[in-house]
């Protein structure tokens, strides 16, 4: 009886063993991927990228670049517009803001639609419209076609008024399953957050749960001499903290100027605006995945910090890095799926 329950005991001291080595040695524990975006001054993705060219620290502690290399999957975006509050008001003489809001997505879909699949939420006043993903994403594609002739061509849906929160929430769930090959873009004033004593809701942790990256522009009205109020200074705070929480970022601001659109970041580059936002597309489509190697799995989400190398700062100024902040507990990763 005494050996049996030895045996026993070895058998399952055995398993543990066993058990635990293989936790230590799974590659999706000790070596996490992460989505990485560089960016310069003149809004060009920093491409070429190797692992000399970083580096990085988990809770604070140094860790291992294992490897950055150029992320080939296939991409998903989901277009968000936020055309409410000032977006839909008019100027003297001028067209209603969403109207360049709408001319700003479809040059994102026709320049990017043979290549990714692109879904839509589009938030109104009163209304709002899911253009979920569909074959050569015709769904976004009707949806833009029809918002672009006014509020009364889209599609009713009377439900209860939805938040920019909930339209985030809504590209989240047409993400499902979710990848870190995935995008949100959102187009947006801002203006709920701005005047928000809340901030956004807890619910967009689920951008960093699911690996999913936002990134934004935020459309404002030039307002000339007057001081900007506080909903107009916090609101772009509150939605690029969000973003880069996700891995993402606040690609830009961009102002109303007569009939035309500045993006706000970039006043010294002499491209066109359309040129600018080419290459700031690069930085949600084209980006790289970092491999880096732990000690051990994680438990819980840690702290994550990145930093160019002293090289790399030499050879690059004033770029602009999106990636987590915080890395996941051990699990499969997505940026593998």
């Amino acid at each position: 009886m005494l050996n049996l329950l030895m045996l026993r005991n070895t058998t399952l001291f055995i398993l543990l063993l066993v058990t635990n080595r293989a936790m230590a040695q799974d590659p999706d524990c000790l070596h996490p991927t992460v989505a990485l975006s560089v960016i310069d001054s003149k809004a060009n993705l920093v491409r070429d990228l190797t692992a000399a060219d970083f580096e990085a620290r988990v809770k604070g502690r140094p860790v291992r670049v294992v490897s950055v290399t150029p992320d080939n999957r296939s991409h998903r975006v989901v277009l968000v517009m936020d055309m409410t509050g000032a977006m839909s008001s008019f100027g003297v003489g001028e067209p209603a803001r969403w109207g360049w809001e709408l001319g700003m997505a479809r040059h994102f879909f026709e320049q990017n639609r043979r290549d990714t699949q692109i879904a839509a939420v589009i938030l109104t006043k009163r209304i709002h419209e899911v253009a979920p993903f569909s074959e050569e994403s015709a769904a976004a594609n009707a949806s833009l076609s029809e918002a672009a002739k006014g509020y009364g061509h889209m599609k009713k849906n009377l439900d209860p008024v939805m938040t920019l929160d909930e339209a985030i929430l809504e590209g989240i769930q047409l993400l499902d399953p979710p990848a870190s090959s995935d995008a949100l873009y959102v187009l947006t004033n801002a203006e709920e957050y701005g005047g928000s004593t809340r901030g956004p809701s807890e619910d967009i942790s689920k951008l960093v749960e699911k690996h999913i990256r936002l990134f934004a522009i935020v459309l404002q009205e030039d307002v000339g001499f007057r001081q900007k109020t506080h909903e107009e200074i916090m609101g772009p705070e509150v939605i690029s903290q969000i973003a880069r929480k996700s891995g993402g970022g606040l690609l830009t601001g961009a102002e109303w100027h007569d009939n035309r659109v500045v993006l706000s970041a970039f006043p010294d580059e002499k491209a066109t605006t359309q040129e600018i936002l080419m290459r700031l597309y690069q930085a949600i489509l084209q980006n790289s995945l970092m491999q880096i190697e732990l000690s051990a799995p994680m438990e819980k989400g840690e702290g994550f910090e990145l930093s160019l190398s002293s090289s790399a700062r030499k050879k690059w100024k004033r770029v602009k890095l999106m990636y987590p902040p915080t890395l996941t507990a051990c699990h499969s990763d997505p940026a593998t799926n």
